[in-house]
């Protein structure tokens, strides 16, 4: 489940009551198709992914990972520091921590050592393959699968507990990256 993108998007105003409601219908058509576990993806704000796992409880009891997404200065791109997003998604209880997209694999490694030093909870790394390149109408991601399989084998040795991919990542590279792991 990803952000709404209303952050976005200036003068569009949606009330909480609405978003909510909107996070609940999400959730509960994944549990009519039988999902084990909600991960919730790619938020720059955290008090949208707050919103959105309240609504997410209310529903159902499944696991949840929350994550967040992060520039090179360890903020979000609304600002917020990692410690404060901690601290919001401790609050929560939700039963992992991470982040995923943007910056890349060197950059969620970044992140994620930061993010282990700060919680008990389990942590999740899910980077992109890279900064993605326009050419001819076509976004490409330049990071080769053996390039996010070294960074897989980092985030196992900083104990992160959960490990995949965003977007530009492939079947190869994950295939790559739980080699690297099993390894």
């Amino acid at each position: 489940i990803g952000p709404s993108g209303l952050a976005l998007r200036p003068g569009v105003a949606v009330g909480a009551e609405e978003l909510a409601a909107a996070y609940r219908e999400q959730v509960e058509a994944l549990l009519e198709g039988g999902v084990d576990l909600l991960i919730f993806e790619t938020f720059t704000d955290v008090e949208e992914l707050t919103l959105a796992v309240r609504a997410a409880r209310r529903v159902c009891k499944l696991p949840v990972i929350a994550q967040m997404t992060f520039n090179e200065d360890l903020r979000t791109l609304d600002g917020q520091d990692i410690e404060a997003v901690v601290r919001a998604l401790e609050a929560l209880k939700v039963d992992a921590i991470g982040t995923n997209c943007t910056i890349g694999p060197q950059g969620v490694l970044d992140v994620v050592s930061r993010l282990g030093s700060l919680t008990d909870l389990p942590v999740s790394a899910m980077p992109n393959a890279g900064y993605p390149r326009q050419l001819e109408g076509r976004f490409f991601y330049l990071s080769t699968p053996q390039y996010c399989a070294d960074y897989a084998r980092q985030y196992l040795d900083l104990g992160v507990g959960i490990v995949g991919g965003c977007c530009g990542t492939t079947p190869e590279h994950i295939r790559a990256m739980r080699e690297a792991m099993a390894a």
